[in-house]
């Protein structure tokens, strides 16, 4: 008996076990701010650019998608911040997030009109008519008359003409019609002297050529002939003619 009791004296109750704590709560980080990058964005017409977002703080706990607009899509439209230009013009692109938003400045620039190719070397057949784009003034000097180029896309030009009833130039015929470009070729650049043709092309803006006539002559006409830098024909030209007759 004593022997149980002693035995039963020494056992200690044992303590409880705790259960662990659960994992703590995140905190929540607010989106408070976002930044369209780049601020501005300059491009030309049919070009396309790519706008992003940064949020802020970076560590936010949420980052949706933005939502993309243009405030002119007839000057550029927008599609998850790809931009793409349309017409020139000015318009602004914003990206919006709950009720955050931010914006760029889209400048757009007309797309230049294509340089027409200058043919290195001509094929001895094929003509290229560039009266629409080489521009002239037909310039009254006090009672006598001369052409004016004031812009020509061939690296050198010859400047030659035809007139009514002058054997000097090119004749035209009875009723003014031009002669054509063909015959003009053949009678200014092939049956001449060539130190006279190389001599005579010139690559100066403006060209004044006064070739003088007085008022009562006629409708002048004339032709442009398109010379590349090594002065050889382009088969490049343009046909002028005065607006009245003098």
């Amino acid at each position: 008996m004593l022997a149980a009791l002693s035995v039963l004296s020494c056992k200690k109750d044992s303590a409880p076990v705790e259960a662990p704590d659960p994992d703590p709560t995140p905190a929540v980080v607010t989106l408070t701010r976002i930044v369209v990058a780049p601020a501005t964005l300059s491009l030309t017409e049919g070009e396309e650019g790519t706008l992003a977002v940064n949020y802020y703080p970076a560590d936010a706990t949420e980052k949706p998608e933005a939502v993309w607009t243009s405030s002119d899509a007839a000057v550029a439209t927008v599609e998850k911040g790809v931009v793409k230009a349309v017409a020139a013009g000015m318009a602004e692109i914003t990206a919006t997030v709950g009720s955050l938003t931010s914006s760029c400045k889209v400048t757009v620039e007309a797309k230049p009109d294509p340089k027409p190719e200058e043919p290195q070397e001509w094929d001895g057949k094929t003509f290229i008519d560039r009266s629409a784009e080489w521009t002239t003034a037909f310039v009254d000097k006090g009672g006598w008359w001369a052409y004016e180029i004031t812009s020509c896309t061939a690296a050198y030009h010859l400047i030659k003409y035809a007139q009514e009833g002058d054997d000097w130039f090119m004749p035209s015929s009875i009723c003014h019609a031009p002669v054509s470009i063909a015959d003009a070729y053949t009678f200014f650049c092939v049956n001449v002297d060539e130190s006279y043709l190389v001599d005579a092309v010139s690559n100066q803006l403006p060209d004044i050529e006064e070739l003088v006539w007085p008022t009562g002559n006629g409708v002048a006409h004339g032709y442009v002939f398109g010379f590349n830098k090594d002065k050889k024909f382009t088969g490049e030209y343009a046909y002028l003619q005065s607006e009245q007759a003098f």
